[in-house]
């Protein structure tokens, strides 16, 4: 097992694992289905016993009962030995059946046994689908087929009408087919199984991984608060206690307007980080005046400036998605000021009845393609994490070249219709 650095998400399981974690779930699985195949034979050899061999028969039924019961304890006890030695219990199961139907088919017309035990086979492919191994399962659905197919023409004579030459050939082979499909597609659906396991896997590791980062992020934003109200409000005030320090002794106009000005920035800083931490805006007055307001931050902030537009000027609709357009807004300004070295930033939003589409376009270095994926492997999942957040909501955040340079970043998300129906209610 593997565990991602700084997780706290718990173990990666890689897919051989993850195979392994469902081939013991289907061992269970095993556990019930031969107890089927088990009944099955010793009832056909109750209710229909053959002319011949019924004591051998007997005897056979009863050691293939206390080996069910022997590997359903095995299984309670050691799975995962369990598991790793399928191959030879499936082997067993296979000779049981085959050696049951010789001693079977070799009882005149009179012994319906053969006939009836011969379809044992069809159970036994299934249990090894369960197991999730291609090769196992080809060897096993080949296997039962042929022994089918040589039951079949064992018996033939048993199962055909007296004064003839047994079953038709006819009949023996469309069986067989049958088998041979059921075997297909027994190794089919093992197939299709594995890639879905395989998926589960990728999205399994990738979710870990995900919350493993989440953790570091959460560290870094808390640091990155800290140094905010230590370089910014937290000087100002320290500087307006010197200040009224100073003010009181002297009674001097002017240190009171200084400590005046300073804690004036110092209320205006707070404000910023508290806005940026949860606009409040955003729910009051909405997205665009929200955007207004982030573009005046930033420009305090990064001493670039920021050109706002909102198309439809007059624009007040709400939407359950515009806290994701925001956060993306400002992920992607915050990228802008500490990366990209723009002089001017164009932030835009346009509304439909379908979607809102917000557009940030700076004249700054540029970002290379495929940066969000090699950001998301490296562990830095700030850009990437606002992507897959954007995605769930059903749009799309793309990133492409500006001209003469810099960036162009798109973010489009759907427009829930009730809210906008809401809006032309209004």
């Amino acid at each position: 097992m593997t565990v991602a650095a700084g997780s706290t998400a718990g173990p990666i399981l890689n897919l051989d694992e993850i195979v392994v974690e469902h081939a013991i779930r289907g061992a269970s699985l095993h556990v019930w289905l031969r107890g089927v195949l088990v009944s099955f034979v010793a009832l056909t050899v109750l209710w229909a016993p053959p002319e011949y061999y019924v004591t051998p028969l007997r005897l056979l039924s009863v050691g293939y009962l206390a080996w069910a019961l022997a590997v359903a304890t095995w299984f309670r006890r050691d799975p995962d030995h369990l598991v790793q030695l399928t191959w030879l219990i499936l082997t067993v199961d296979l000779l049981v059946l085959g050696v049951a139907n010789q001693l079977a088919g070799v009882s005149d017309y009179l012994s319906w046994t053969a006939y009836i035990l011969v379809n044992g086979f069809i159970l036994v492919p299934v249990l090894a689908a369960a197991q999730l191994r291609l090769p196992l399962g080809v060897a096993v659905g080949a296997g039962s087929t042929a022994l089918y197919l040589l039951s079949s023409i064992s018996a033939r004579q048993a199962n055909g009408v007296p004064g003839t030459d047994g079953e038709p050939w006819s009949s023996v082979l469309l069986r067989t087919m049958i088998v041979g499909g059921v075997s297909a597609g027994a190794v089919l659906l093992s197939r299709l199984q594995r890639g879905r396991v395989a998926d589960i896997a990728r999205l399994a590791a990738q979710r870990a991984h995900l919350l493993g980062e989440l953790t570091s992020l959460e560290d870094r934003q808390r640091r990155e608060l800290a140094e905010a109200l230590h370089d910014g409000a937290l000087q100002y005030l320290l500087g307006a206690r010197l200040e009224l320090e100073e003010a009181r002794d002297s009674g001097s106009r002017e240190a009171f307007d200084r400590v005046d000005e300073a804690l004036t920035h110092s209320a205006q800083l707070l404000r910023t980080t508290v806005g940026e931490l949860h606009p409040a805006v955003l729910a009051q007055a909405g997205l665009a005046q929200a955007l207004h307001d982030l573009a005046v931050n930033t420009r305090g902030r990064g001493r670039v400036e920021v050109s706002v537009s909102i198309d439809p000027p007059d624009d007040q609709h709400r939407d359950p998605t515009d806290f994701v357009l925001y956060s993306a807004a400002r992920e992607l300004l915050g990228n802008v000021v500490k990366h990209a070295g723009a002089q001017t930033i164009s932030l835009s939003l346009v509304r439909t009845d379908r979607d809102a589409t917000v557009t940030v376009t700076d004249d700054g270095t540029g970002i290379p393609a495929g940066e969000m994926e090699r950001q998301l492997a490296a562990g830095h999942i700030g850009l990437a994490s606002h992507r897959l957040r954007v995605e769930a909501a059903g749009g799309s955040l793309t990133l492409a070249p500006g001209s003469p340079h810099g960036t162009v970043a798109t973010v489009v998300l759907p427009i829930a219709r009730r809210a906008f129906a809401e809006r032309d209610g209004e």
